[in-house]
């Protein structure tokens, strides 16, 4: 986080629950502030995958080992109304942007844009 403070013009975080990614953010600033610069609000983000109940052969065996320390549920949320409860969340950590991702591959292709746009769109500024 500390070259991404010195360095970088942006963060993209994944696996990191909203309290760890406000602390990130309060690091990278940290270490913009000592090399005498700074990091634009608008470029602190975050990637999420979202699930759903009906999806086959979920598993999320990889971010388990990866990240054993994060209650699962919080980092990888269940459905729509979920996933925009989460989002609220890390935007009061001071993230803003997001890459938003099916856990598995959607039984259509057609359905999970239209319904990513119907219910993550309002959350737009």
């Amino acid at each position: 986080m500390r070259r991404v403070g010195r360095l970088g013009d942006g963060w993209l975080g994944a696996a990191l629950t909203p309290d760890a990614a406000a602390e990130a953010r309060r690091t990278i600033e940290a270490a913009a502030a000592q090399a005498g610069r700074t990091v634009d609000d608008d470029r602190y983000g975050m990637r999420r995958i979202v699930a759903f109940d009906d999806e086959p052969g979920r598993d999320f065996g990889a971010l388990r080992r990866r990240r054993p320390d994060v209650y699962l549920a919080e980092p990888v949320p269940t459905g729509w109304a979920a996933t925009r409860a989460l989002i609220g969340r890390y935007a009061a950590a001071g993230v803003g942007k997001f890459v938003i991702r099916p856990a598995t591959t959607p039984r259509s292709w057609t359905a999970f844009p239209a319904a990513f746009a119907a219910e993550l769109s309002p959350l737009e500024t």
